[in-house]
């Protein structure tokens, strides 16, 4: 698993997603799963290898690329 930094329009805040394999680019938008339900957000970092203990941690994930 990998984690991504994804901005949400709304709260303008950046948080931590589980993305398995979608390929992200920086600047690239894309459907996330948060607490809220689905969401709109852009990539701020693009995907970096998790361990697999600390994936436990993340409950929201990136959905699809737009």
């Amino acid at each position: 698993m990998n984690v991504v930094k994804i901005r949400l329009r709304k709260p303008r805040r950046v948080f931590s997603f589980l993305c398995s394999d979608l390929p992200l680019n920086r600047d690239e938008s894309c459907i996330v799963l948060s607490d809220r339900g689905e969401e709109w957000g852009t990539c701020i970092l693009p995907p970096e290898p998790c361990p697999q203990e600390m994936t436990k941690r993340f409950t929201m994930k990136v959905l699809r690329r737009i």
